[in-house]
Protein backbone atom coordinates (compact mmCIF):
# COMPACT_ATOMS: atom_id res chain seq x y z
CA UNK A 1 0.00 0.00 0.00
CA UNK A 2 2.89 2.40 0.69
CA UNK A 3 4.24 1.71 -2.80
CA UNK A 4 0.86 2.48 -4.34
CA UNK A 5 0.70 5.80 -2.48
CA UNK A 6 4.18 6.63 -3.72
CA UNK A 7 3.33 5.78 -7.33
CA UNK A 8 0.24 8.00 -7.17
CA UNK A 9 2.53 10.98 -6.59
CA UNK A 10 4.01 10.43 -10.06
CA UNK A 11 0.68 9.61 -11.74
CA UNK A 12 -0.42 13.11 -12.73
CA UNK A 13 -3.28 11.80 -14.88
CA UNK A 14 -4.71 9.47 -12.23
CA UNK A 15 -4.51 6.54 -14.66
CA UNK A 16 -3.10 4.00 -12.17
CA UNK A 17 -0.10 3.60 -14.48
CA UNK A 18 3.51 4.71 -14.18
CA UNK A 19 5.94 4.49 -17.06
CA UNK A 20 8.89 2.13 -16.75
CA UNK A 21 11.15 5.17 -17.26
CA UNK A 22 9.55 7.08 -14.40
CA UNK A 23 9.81 4.04 -12.15
CA UNK A 24 13.48 3.62 -13.07
CA UNK A 25 14.13 7.29 -12.25
CA UNK A 26 12.41 7.04 -8.87
CA UNK A 27 14.18 3.83 -7.89
CA UNK A 28 17.66 5.03 -8.91
CA UNK A 29 17.47 8.63 -7.69
CA UNK A 30 15.25 8.84 -4.61
CA UNK A 31 15.33 7.29 -1.16
CA UNK A 32 17.32 4.08 -0.92
CA UNK A 33 18.77 4.18 -4.43
CA UNK A 34 18.90 0.98 -6.43
CA UNK A 35 21.57 0.13 -9.00
CA UNK A 36 20.52 0.02 -12.66
CA UNK A 37 21.10 -3.75 -12.66
CA UNK A 38 18.70 -4.14 -9.72
CA UNK A 39 16.04 -2.09 -11.50
CA UNK A 40 16.56 -4.14 -14.69
CA UNK A 41 15.94 -7.32 -12.71
CA UNK A 42 12.82 -5.85 -11.11
CA UNK A 43 11.39 -4.62 -14.41
CA UNK A 44 11.89 -8.03 -16.06
CA UNK A 45 9.30 -9.48 -13.69
CA UNK A 46 6.70 -6.72 -14.13
CA UNK A 47 3.89 -6.70 -16.70
CA UNK A 48 3.96 -3.67 -18.98
CA UNK A 49 1.41 -2.54 -21.56
CA UNK A 50 2.28 -1.84 -25.22
CA UNK A 51 3.51 1.65 -24.28
CA UNK A 52 5.79 0.37 -21.50
CA UNK A 53 3.51 1.50 -18.69
CA UNK A 54 3.05 -0.45 -15.47
CA UNK A 55 -0.30 -0.73 -13.70
CA UNK A 56 0.57 -0.24 -10.04
CA UNK A 57 -2.88 -1.02 -8.60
Amino acid sequence: EDFVKGFRVFDNEGSNYISAGELRYVLTNMGEKLKDSEVDQLLRGVEKDADGNINYE
